[in-house]
């Protein structure tokens, strides 16, 4: 009796640790840098410097350094060149961005990069 409550125990602990070790898989994303950016008349023009195996790019822009205000737009893109229109004229705005990868509907996100500031 008390070998076959061992065995039933054994058995619980593994498919225990089979689960835990199915979630904790990591990936690994690269960080991006903005290597470019060009105000002509109302929009910004952003490259970025390109991270291999990625899905997709987030590029923010705001009015606010920190990023907190409401005036903040997030973007997401595949490529590396993108723009961002309807900004105002002679107005400073922050941009940062980072990449993501997609695997079975869930995002994950690598660091941002540092801000660049456009006049």
């Amino acid at each position: 009796r008390r070998q076959r409550q061992m065995c039933i125990r054994d058995s619980i602990t593994k498919k225990v640790d089979e689960t835990k070790k199915a979630k904790a898989t990591k990936v690994s994303v690269g960080t991006t840098k903005i290597t470019k950016v060009k105000m002509k008349k109302r929009t910004a023009k952003i490259k970025l410097k390109a991270v291999k195996n990625v899905t997709g790019y987030t590029v923010m822009v705001s009015t606010n350094s920190r990023f907190t205000k409401k005036k903040t737009k997030a973007i997401n893109t595949t490529k590396i060149n993108c723009s961002i229109k309807k900004l105002k004229k002679s107005k400073k705005y922050y941009i940062k961005a980072r990449a993501f990868v997609e695997q079975k509907n869930v995002r994950y996100y690598g660091s941002w990069s540092t801000t660049k500031k456009v006049k």
